[in-house]
């Protein structure tokens, strides 16, 4: 596992144990909702501050920043190996999986695939 994988997994972990704190702590929240004690609009502010309290945003950004360093990885990997394995691809190929880096909605499979590569390749 290189850097950028290594980053891109622990940045990934945060995130989820940060998320599963959250859904823990708003609980209650929901439960006031639920009983009509506090308002839609008190849960948002009150959602927002634990969010703020967590870090989340500052998680989200950073797994951000490892993700898109991970898909550069990918990308100087793919650019260093289609000479060598082009020929295994059909006419047009090349172009199809370069635009799936440029895909944002397809940012957070193609990272996990580049996750299951060889970091050392």
């Amino acid at each position: 596992m290189n850097v950028h994988q290594r980053n891109y997994v622990q940045a990934r972990a945060l995130m989820g144990v940060l998320q599963d704190e959250l859904r823990r702590r708003t609980l209650p929240l929901d439960v006031q909702v639920d009983a009509g004690t506090i308002t839609e609009d008190e849960w948002a502010d009150a959602y927002e501050r634990l969010e703020e309290e967590l870090g989340l945003g500052e998680a989200r950004r950073l797994r951000l920043e490892a993700r898109t360093a991970l898909i550069e990885w990918g990308r100087s990997r793919l650019d260093a190996l289609w000479p060598q394995f082009a020929h295994l691809f059909a006419d047009g190929s090349e172009a199809m999986v370069r635009r799936v880096f440029e895909t944002p909605r397809a940012a957070d499979r193609l990272a996990e695939m580049l996750l299951r590569l060889d970091g050392g390749c």
